[in-house]
């Protein structure tokens, strides 16, 4: 049973960031037109029911994906960033110079998890590399997964 829940876990996990990145392409910035600042508010709903409101800054072009989170005392519980590449991109992500424990999803172009890192230790110069080739990644406060039951999948 605790497989099937983690894939069902991970299933829900995937529909609500294609929520997210629905409610992002349809209400805020449009992917390439955002600058430095660029921020969207989208909702993320539990499995529960529960709607949790997060402010996604949006990395989209190559300078803002370089600094991401970087050189960032803290993060708002209900903060993140989405980073968006122009294509199926093989993603190399550390956190060097990032002062806060992140979570990070890899997403594809249909927006499902391909891969979630939690917790990631800051200041590592390991390399967060997905198995897989990505166009969406989305960064949140370490924990921030686990907190809201959103568990990533086995695959």
């Amino acid at each position: 049973m605790g497989r099937q829940f983690r894939h069902f876990m991970g299933a829900v996990l995937g529909i609500l960031i294609v929520i997210l990145m629905i409610f992002i392409v349809f209400s805020g910035p449009q992917p390439g037109i955002a600058d430095v600042e660029a921020e969207s508010c989208c909702t993320i709903y539990t499995p529960e029911g529960d709607a949790i409101r997060i402010s996604v800054e949006l990395a989209d072009t190559p300078a803002e994906r370089e600094r991401g989170l970087m050189y960032r005392s803290e993060l708002a519980e209900d903060a993140g960033m989405l980073f968006i590449y122009p294509g199926p991109t093989r993603c190399f992500f550390w956190m060097k110079n990032t002062w806060i424990p992140l979570d990070i999803a890899f997403l594809s172009s249909d927006f499902t998890v391909q891969e979630l890192f939690e917790n990631q230790t800051p200041l590592s110069t390991a390399d967060i590399v997905p198995r897989d080739a990505c166009i969406y990644v989305l960064e949140v406060n370490g924990g921030f997964f686990r907190r809201h039951a959103l568990l990533p999948s086995d695959n």
